[in-house]
């Protein structure tokens, strides 16, 4: 497959406080080492989140038509542990979903919620914005539906994969989950190496 790099890809952050959001997209990111923990390794997951209030419409190339304006996003990695003290049980919880021995996480896929969304300042002096809270939609605010996706590791889907950013997949692709994929998925396409 050949890729060519995009020029100029313009990048908008979403405006921090308090806003409406869907759970868009759930991504198995595998296991990585733990930076607090030597030697360990930890599974995470990516929760994209879609922003019905905070749309944007991109300048067209050359050539190109307006697609309109679209949803911004914003993700948040989850370390997949339903520990009472892990931040996943307490974003799960702030839903005012009851955890009672396992939760499927795929099932929050399509949910209405409100984030608030905060900039964070990084040690070198960037700034990026940041989910630093989850709580049940408002009754005011309408729900909406969009198109959702997905991808597991341990449930391999060809077409889960190929929807996926070339970056997401280089991040996957460094995962032991990933390495490990045996039976019919053993030829996997690993153009990210």
């Amino acid at each position: 497959m050949k890729l060519t790099k995009p020029e100029n890809v313009e990048f908008v952050e979403p405006k921090a406080g308090l806003t409406a959001c869907v759970i868009s997209s759930i991504i198995d990111v595998g296991s990585s080492p733990n930076p607090y923990d030597d030697g360990k390794m930890k599974r995470q997951f990516m929760m994209i989140f879609s922003l019905p209030k905070q749309l944007h419409t991109y300048e067209p190339k050359d050539g190109e038509e307006s697609a309109g304006p679209v949803m911004l996003t914003i993700s948040k990695f989850f370390t997949a542990s339903l520990h009472e003290k892990s931040n996943l049980y307490g974003f799960i919880s702030d839903l005012g979903i009851t955890i009672d021995g396992e939760y499927e996480v795929m099932d929050l896929l399509g949910v209405n919620a409100m984030i608030n969304i905060v900039e964070h300042v990084k040690d070198d002096g960037s700034k990026r914005m940041k989910v630093s809270s989850v709580a049940p939609l408002m009754e005011e605010i309408e729900a909406v539906t969009i198109p959702t996706s997905k991808f597991e590791l341990d449930d391999y889907k060809p077409a889960e994969w190929d929807a996926l950013s070339e970056g997401i997949q280089k991040l996957i692709a460094n995962s032991p989950e990933y390495k490990a994929l045996s039976g019919p998925y053993a030829d996997i396409d690993k153009r990210q190496e």
